[in-house]
């Protein structure tokens, strides 16, 4: 096994203090960057999926969009949001494209970028063509700025590796800040299952490309 050690960091600090979170995130600011909102505070853990730019058909993303920007005066914001995200999670385990992290090289690279990064990551899982993971981001920097500089990082050193050039990544990334305790815990599961939902294993054990913050503050891989 691979054990990374978050020093004076432990799981049950973390979630006792989600309560007092709530109270600091009702005063942060909702930004928008392209199709997706997205939400950034110093405190919040957050659950976010990042996709690699062949991972949907064009016309799936083009369908979804529309769908986000529809007027529709029945329809609110969040419905909105939950019918484009039901299309994209239609796709999501289908293995549409290259699927460069199906290679182990390229898991490996990003596996290491996402856990050498400036950020507390609880719980993760390296998909053939998408990742989730469970992260606190550090105050030095805003969760916009984390995301481009994971994605900058891994797609340097995947490219290097592959002798390619060019973006890896679909540029909007999705993000959702951790209400309750059994929000946490629902997402941990969801990234927990996501490979047998798949398909791919039948036990979480069998898959190499999964880890999560121990209750002692380790993340065991």
């Amino acid at each position: 096994s691979y054990v990374l050690i978050f020093s004076g960091q432990t799981f049950t600090t973390e979630i006792n203090n989600l309560r007092q979170r709530r109270n600091d995130i009702d005063s942060s600011q909702w930004q928008r960057r392209g199709y997706l909102p997205h939400f950034d505070s110093n405190n919040a853990i957050q659950f976010i999926t990042l996709r690699l730019a062949d991972s949907l058909p064009r016309e799936v993303v083009k369908r979804a969009r529309l769908i986000l920007n529809e007027s529709d005066k029945n329809q609110n914001k969040q419905e909105r949001l939950r019918k484009y995200l039901q299309i994209i999670e239609d796709y999501a385990d289908k293995g549409y494209g290259s699927c460069l992290l199906k290679d182990e090289g390229n898991a490996i690279i990003f596996r290491d970028t996402l856990l050498s990064q400036d950020a507390t990551i609880y719980s993760w899982v390296i998909m053939p063509n998408h990742v989730h993971f469970l992260m606190k981001r550090s105050p030095a920097v805003t969760l916009s700025e984390y995301i481009k500089r994971l994605k900058q990082v891994s797609t340097y050193r995947i490219n290097a590796r592959l002798g390619k050039q060019g973006p890896i990544w679909l540029r909007e990334y999705y993000d959702r800040y951790m209400r309750t305790e059994t929000h946490f815990e629902r997402a941990k599961r969801y990234i927990k299952n996501n490979p047998i939902k798949a398909g791919l294993v039948k036990d979480i054990s069998d898959w190499p490309w999964y880890g999560e913050l121990s209750t002692t503050g380790n993340v065991e891989l």
